[in-house]
């Protein structure tokens, strides 16, 4: 799942990542 926000901003695959993992995991 990739939040919607990620579209609009200057957000890296790391960035994902950690998001991920933080609401995530």
């Amino acid at each position: 799942m990739i939040p919607e926000w990620t579209c609009d901003q200057k957000t890296t695959w790391s960035d994902i990542v950690t998001y991920n993992d933080q609401f995530s995991g």
